[in-house]
């Protein structure tokens, strides 16, 4: 399950938040920032956000094979359950997670950026060695997972909406 829902979650996780969010992103509305144009603000989070669907597409329709995949290569179908689970949480968690960190980036909110990754780390693999720990065994580990990508959706939603409030030039994800 590690290597396949590793390898799952890297094209989510790394595709969106680390290539595109992160590193080209942040120049375009860092720009866009400081010109305090709307427009183009609006513009570049609507492409983060398109693209941000389209790989969590594509991860999704991954997920729905990854038990055919996992039976052909490990002979186990349910070890491509978990990875699915696993690519689950990352796409469900990455979508607020990297527009509210890309834009506290952006604002020099720097404390606050490390503060919500930091919390993403610790409530992924906190309730994952809990829940390990409880004796859930792998199925307890990927459950953690999942259930620390939820927690890190709402936290992440939430910061996105005060970050909205606070800064005008912020368009509504609508």
């Amino acid at each position: 399950a590690d290597t396949v829902g590793f390898r799952a979650a890297f094209f989510v996780g790394a595709g969106v938040q680390d290539a595109v969010a992160q590193d080209a992103m942040s120049t375009v509305l860092s720009e866009a920032y400081v010109r305090k144009d709307r427009a183009a603000v609006k513009e570049a989070l609507a492409f983060l956000v398109k693209i941000t669907l389209f790989i969590a597409v594509l991860a999704l329709i991954g997920m729905a094979l990854t038990p055919l995949i996992a039976k052909g290569l490990y002979g186990s179908s349910k070890i491509g359950v978990y990875a699915g689970v696993i690519i689950l949480a990352v796409a469900s968690s990455t979508f607020f997670f990297s527009l509210s960190t890309l834009v506290l980036r952006v604002l020099y909110r720097i404390r606050a950026m490390m503060l919500l990754t930091l919390s993403d780390q610790v409530a992924r693999y906190g309730l994952s060695l809990l829940l390990v720990f409880l004796g859930f065994g792998v199925a307890g580990a990927v459950m953690g997972h999942l259930l620390g990508a939820v927690v890190i959706l709402f936290i992440s939603f939430f910061v996105w909406e005060n970050l909205r409030k606070q800064y005008s030039f912020l368009p509504s994800l609508r």
